[in-house]
């Protein structure tokens, strides 16, 4: 069990890891400090990270925008999205409606495509993850040549297991509250253990089941250290790049600030492929550990 040493009045006084005093016997410093070193070496596997990431975005986008929200915009930027905005209604009007059916149902198909392609590349992205996360703790270097393949290889039966669980959360909801656990350690006995997405599914929610206590307080873990690296980082972001924004908004120089903007952006994403790698990482050690259990 992890303990520390703190320097006070000349004396040293010896501390538990905060972190075990929280999660007990379940968080294990060995596994996270193994975790945060392939994520911070294993810098091609944050791409797969950043993947799985963008999904989550969407997620995000759902509040809209209010003529309030326009009308506090600086400069001429709101008469910019007033003239969008009439410009569109305009455009609208004239449709017949057999074109505004059309309009409307090539934006749904699109729309289903891109979710269709986002669902692929995710699960792509997934199976390639699990396995270039494998490679970095067996000692070996990760790279998109050595991943890639696996993720090719598994992603329809991991297609075919997010949809079990999908199907399984809407006609027996009880068992939702276990399928945290089973969408861990369903994908990994696919890509790791070669099973079929049906027999995942039964191991995961078995595994699950067996070590829910466990699956708990690590999963509590993982997202109090993502937490933790996430806001740390966008703080430090925001400072070197908050200081230059200002005094750029002062002086109404929004090209520059719109370039700021990209690069938060850009930072932001590679933390969250980053973060994405140290989770799946902790949680391969946790199925390792549980599958010989």
């Amino acid at each position: 069990m992890s303990r520390y040493s703190l320097h006070i009045g000349g004396m040293f006084v010896k501390y538990k890891n905060p972190l075990v005093l929280i999660f007990g016997k379940y968080y294990n410093s060995l596994m996270v400090k193994r975790s945060f070193e392939v994520a911070k070496k294993a810098r091609w596997l944050w791409i797969y990270g950043i993947l799985l990431g963008a999904g989550n975005l969407s997620g995000n986008i759902g509040r809209g925008i209010s003529p309030q929200d326009l009308q506090n915009l600086p400069g001429g930027l709101p008469d910019v999205f007033s003239n969008l905005e009439r410009v569109f209604s305009n455009w609208v009007i004239q449709l017949t409606p057999a074109q505004i059916i059309t309009f409307f149902a090539s934006i749904t198909i699109f729309g289903l495509f891109s979710l269709s392609i986002s669902f692929v590349l995710s699960s792509w992205a997934q199976g390639s993850l699990i396995f270039g996360s494998e490679l970095a703790l067996s000692g070996k270097a990760p790279t998109l040549e050595n991943t890639s393949p696996h993720g090719l290889r598994n992603f329809m039966k991991l297609l075919i297991f997010n949809s079990i669980s999908f199907v399984i959360a809407i006609i027996a909801f009880p068992l939702i509250i276990f399928l945290p656990g089973v969408s861990i350690y369903g994908p990994r006995a696919i890509v790791l253990k070669n099973y079929t997405p049906w027999n995942a599914w039964k191991i995961g929610l078995k595994m699950t089941w067996a070590n829910f206590w466990k699956t708990l307080k690590v999963g509590l873990t993982s997202v109090v250290l993502s937490g933790l690296m996430g806001i740390t980082a966008t703080l430090v972001i925001l400072i070197f790049l908050g200081v230059p924004g200002y005094f750029l908004y002062t002086i109404n120089a929004y090209p520059p600030i719109l370039l700021l903007f990209l690069i938060f952006i850009s930072a932001i994403t590679i933390i969250n492929g980053f973060i994405a790698v140290f989770k799946t990482t902790l949680w391969n050690q946790v199925f390792k550990e549980t599958w010989k259990e």
